[in-house]
């Protein structure tokens, strides 16, 4: 057998592992030998939903709106914005709803990371809740999010994130829908045999005594959602814990995230 067969070979298979052999294998594993939550607990803990914002005027208002829509009493939910250095008005748009028990954390500017590392510094919450700027949340996805939490082996929760139909963005909106539908099946069938890979930083939340301080360099949603894991707790995922977002403008701009993401 040639050297170029053989190269042919091995990649056909490895592609065909990773779309059919890898999903058939997470499906069997889900279904003979599930690990079903077992919600001991009538978890009604103090939450912080911590908000990393740089420059995110055209968004921080309606987000504020509604994560105080989601109705969870105000003496559980503390509302923490890190803002990176926003010079966009921001911090002023924030310090408005100061009224409503949202805290305002103003630092210069030095990345989402270290904002982040000091955002959950600032926190006062037992369950630790990240969300994007641009990321609005269901009706019911904060609650949805906590209730894995009842559960004492449940570490950390992986929330759901799908993209609005925008008609501008044609092809690249499909796209960019149909990869998140495959990827919220995977994360469905690892979770329900025992973890989910990771989280998305649309929505996801950890116990505090889990979370750890993120390095530099590395994707946050993922170091903070795999501590769990490497901590002995499990990362489950919660399908009606729905975070809504736009689709990137064009096909070059979700390429250069993803190119973020996996560097």
């Amino acid at each position: 057998m040639s050297f170029a067969l053989v190269v042919v070979t091995a990649s056909g298979a490895l592609l065909a592992w990773t779309l059919l052999g890898f999903p058939l294998l997470l499906c069997l594993r889900a279904r003979l030998r599930p690990r079903p939550l077992r919600c001991t607990l009538l978890l009604r803990p103090r939450v912080s939903l911590l908000i990393c914002a740089y420059d995110e005027a055209s968004s921080i208002g309606r987000k504020l709106e509604n994560a105080l829509a989601q109705g969870l009493p105000r003496e559980r939910l503390e509302i923490l914005v890190a803002s990176d250095g926003s010079s966009d008005g921001t911090d002023e748009i924030v310090r408005g709803f100061a009224g409503q028990g949202v805290r305002l954390l103003a630092l210069p500017r030095r990345g989402k990371i270290a904002t982040l590392n000091d955002a959950v510094a600032h926190a006062a919450g037992e369950i630790l809740v990240f969300s994007d700027a641009n990321s609005m949340l269901a009706p019911g996805a904060l609650e949805a999010l906590l209730a894995p939490f009842g559960d004492p082996e449940v570490g950390a929760v992986a929330g759901d994130q799908r993209y609005r139909r925008e008609r501008a963005a044609g092809e690249q909106s499909d796209a960019e829908r149909l990869y998140w539908d495959s990827d919220r099946q995977l994360k469905h069938w690892q979770s329900a045999a025992g973890s989910a890979t990771s989280a998305t930083g649309a929505l996801h939340a950890i116990r505090r005594e889990l979370c750890l301080p993120v390095p530099p360099g590395v994707t946050d949603d993922f170091f903070v959602s795999t501590a769990a894991i490497c901590r002995g707790r499990r990362l489950v995922f919660a399908a009606d814990a729905v975070a809504i977002e736009a689709p990137a403008a064009s096909s070059r701009a979700e390429l250069g995230r993803k190119q973020r993401v996996m560097t």
